[in-house]
């Protein structure tokens, strides 16, 4: 481990511990301004000499040369006497993400790792939305926008004016087990009872993923052109995009504008997206398409809109609107820009996979 850490010093920046003048121990770190992360990488000391008082002023020290106010970054183990949790925790350093026996930790702002974690929920091809810090994620996406249903009055915003559309006896997993209605003008909730009809719904967590990793670094705009429910756009307004969303359905268009009428960026807009075309140019496209003839989809006064997808007769015509959208948004898109497409295996109405 000291051969490592030598090396590991010849490459990086150190802090040099001595004690009674004699050389005691070192920390390495690196600053990355592109990143705009500062690291602390390694460290080690003279065993007859550990004592974590001293080791605390070593990595006191570290903190001194980040002039630059970046995120300081570090990894430690429970395993470890010095690089340890209790310590870095002693010192200011908060846990952001624990994973397979390790904590990362940061010195700042929770917020400025935001990518960091996202990044390692999704090292695998395969994300993995049932792992431990993402359903954290997700469970703090969640909250928000049950929140901002409740201040507006739009019950079960998750699913707003979706409820029972699901078409068949065999369903996704994601029940609702809380139906809130609203009842004498206040948000009343009941539970214990599955009321979404197995609707399916965007993770906010994967909305998030995406938006990050796609979005150009000076991009500003998203356009969805079959826009359905709120957590792409809910999302994207609190990150402070702009957000346009073509979406046939009048009901839902209300509901999405009302949950998000607190992030200025966020819209949706009452439109058939075989034709409508969005004003100006964007930085991203998404779409989620609804499956053909799984989910059915009502507006006011239980009317299904003409055009709307999954009430189109037959395959060729569902097929040919949905494309009709996907060009004009593709046309939308500035150069060397993503369009990116969220779907599942096709499906029938009792929830069997058509393999594709």
């Amino acid at each position: 481990a000291y051969r490592e850490a030598r090396k590991n010093m010849q490459i990086h920046s150190a802090i040099i511990l001595k004690i009674n003048a004699e050389f005691s121990g070192f920390f390495t770190f690196q600053v990355n301004h592109k990143a705009k992360e500062f690291c602390l990488l390694q460290s080690a000391m003279d065993l007859d000499k550990k004592d974590k008082n001293i080791y605390s002023q070593m990595v006191g020290k570290i903190i001194e040369q980040n002039t630059f106010g970046y995120p300081m970054i570090m990894t430690v183990s429970t395993k470890h006497d010095l690089e340890c949790p209790k310590v870095f925790k002693a010192i200011g350093f908060e846990t952001y993400l624990i994973l397979s026996g390790f904590e990362y930790m940061v010195y700042g702002k929770l917020e400025d790792v935001r990518m960091k974690r996202l990044a390692h929920a999704t090292m695998t091809n395969a994300w993995t939305t049932t792992r431990s810090d993402w359903l954290k994620m997700k469970k703090e996406w969640n909250a928000k926008i049950e929140a901002a249903g409740e201040k507006y009055n739009i019950p079960n915003p998750k699913f707003a004016s979706r409820d029972g559309c699901w078409q068949g006896s065999n369903g996704y997993s994601n029940v609702v087990l809380t139906e809130r209605i609203i009842e004498n003008g206040k948000v009343k909730t009941n539970k214990g009872k599955s009321f979404n009809g197995n609707a399916s719904v965007l993770d906010p967590v994967a909305c998030e993923v995406i938006l990050r990793f796609f979005m150009p670094t000076e991009g500003r705009r998203v356009y969805n052109p079959f826009g359905g429910g709120v957590q792409f756009g809910f999302v994207s307004g609190s990150y402070g995009y702009d957000y346009i969303a073509s979406e046939i359905r009048q009901n839902q268009c209300d509901a999405n504008n009302a949950i998000c009428q607190d992030l200025d960026g966020a819209k949706w807009i009452k439109s058939d997206s075989s034709i409508y075309e969005p004003d100006g140019m964007f930085d991203l496209c998404f779409s989620c398409p609804p499956y053909y003839k799984v989910e059915k989809y009502v507006d006011y006064e239980n009317v299904i809109p003409e055009g709307e997808l999954n009430s189109i007769p037959t395959y060729n015509e569902f097929r040919d609107t949905l494309f009709a959208g996907y060009k004009i948004a593709i046309d939308k898109l500035n150069g060397n820009r993503f369009f990116v497409i969220m779907t599942g295996d096709s499906r029938d109405k009792n929830g069997a996979y058509y393999g594709c």
